[in-house]
């Protein structure tokens, strides 16, 4: 019985084992045309980055070193987003410059110094606003500062007489009520008394 659960143990670790080397060899899978995306935020502070180009086969499959060596090119479909600029001591290291939220595509190329082979290598890389870091300067705003709006006037109601036009303003003030007298009072007949 103790045998068993020895030789159970002993499978079950193999195929383990097996599971991990399977996923390890897909994580390093390196697939040829192959493009992929990276979100970063447009704060991100400028760096360097290194292209390393993959090595050189005949048509065997045999590995070369090629003479004279590759030559790699860079660029960027939108340099307002992400910018490259090639070391000039050393081709295979790139200064890159995040501008600008948005996408853009870095691609380099590589090949040999004929130009006869070729091998075109891409990222999307899709830069998204900062966090927070400061309130854009603030003002106070006086009525006097802002602008007057006018509003609309609003829509005449069909129930309600038109108000009165170019009536003329009173000229002396109004007497409190207690001192209305007959003089005060004028009546020009265009308008229906309140109590007829």
């Amino acid at each position: 019985m103790n045998f068993l659960i020895l030789l159970a143990g002993v499978l079950i670790g193999l195929i383990i084992a097996r599971v991990v080397s399977i996923t390890r060899g897909l994580a390093t899978l390196t697939v040829k045309g192959a493009s992929f995306m990276r979100t970063f935020q447009a704060t991100r502070p400028d760096e360097q980055i290194r292209v390393v180009p993959g090595t050189v086969v005949d048509g065997e499959g045999n590995v070369i070193d090629p003479q004279p060596p590759l030559l790699i090119t860079v660029e960027s479909t939108d340099t307002s987003v992400v910018s490259l600029e090639q070391d000039p001591s050393d081709q295979t290291l790139i200064n890159i410059h995040y501008g600008a939220p948005g996408t853009a595509v870095i691609r380099a190329r590589i090949q040999t110094a004929d130009g006869s082979i070729s091998e075109v290598i891409e990222e999307t890389i899709r830069l998204t606003v900062g966090d927070p870091a400061g309130i854009a300067a603030g003002t106070f705003v006086f009525p006097d500062d802002a602008p007057v709006a006018v509003p609309e006037p609003p829509a005449p109601v069909e129930d309600q007489p038109a108000p009165v036009e170019d009536q003329p303003a009173p000229t002396e003030p109004l007497a409190p009520a207690d001192e209305v007298t007959e003089e005060a009072v004028t009546d020009t007949g265009d308008e229906p008394h309140p109590s007829e």
